[in-house]
């Protein structure tokens, strides 16, 4: 490991390909991005990935393609408040193509809201959760993926334990436990009846 910097605190090394940033306290080390802001925004920075165009030697940034970031900046809700420190995160990655037009932001958000999400990333995570690409999704699944609760086409809500997602079982039907309550006299009350 070759250090390039270390005080009392912390140090800067470089460890192979590795830039290693250590606390020798306990408090993760921090490194800081700084930037002004002015009425189209700014502030914060951003963290690149890129694809070097020539393997095995050392290139300047004219000789990489942008394959992704991680950018943070004061958030568009208060561009033109100098100042102002509301944040947002935002998730660039490449498309295919070697300048900045292939960059699309996929995801964006501040600390407690959703701000962007990339329409065809939006049909892609609905169809995965079996929605369809126009709807909101019509099954949710457990964090394991075992259980899917799913609001069926034909309005029934059903429980499917999915051990093996390509067979999944029925294991609690609505509509079964309605008519089974109905015929033991057990009618869910309506409006009308409970006044």
């Amino acid at each position: 490991m070759q250090m390039i910097a270390e005080n009392d605190r912390g140090y800067v090394a470089l460890d192979g390909n590795e830039l290693i940033v250590g606390s020798k306290m306990v408090d993760p080390p921090k490194v800081r991005m700084t930037s002004p802001t002015d009425e189209f925004g700014g502030g914060g920075g951003v963290l690149s990935a890129n694809i070097s165009r020539h393997a095995g030697i050392a290139v300047d940034g004219h000789q990489q393609i942008e394959i992704g970031f991680l950018r943070f900046e004061q958030s568009e809700a208060v561009r033109g408040q100098p100042g102002n420190p509301r944040g947002e995160y935002n998730v660039l990655l490449n498309l295919g193509g070697e300048d900045d037009a292939a960059m699309q932001r996929g995801l964006a958000f501040e600390a407690d809201r959703l701000t962007q999400i990339n329409p065809a990333l939006a049909a892609s995570m609905a169809s995965a959760m079996g929605g369809t690409s126009g709807g909101a999704p019509s099954r949710i699944m457990s964090p394991n993926g075992q259980w899917w609760l799913q609001m069926q086409d034909d309005g029934n809500l059903v429980i499917y334990d999915a051990t093996d997602p390509s067979q999944p079982k029925p294991v609690f039907d609505l509509w079964w436990l309605m008519l089974s309550m109905a015929e033991l006299g057990k009618v869910y009350p309506t409006a009308a009846a409970a006044t």
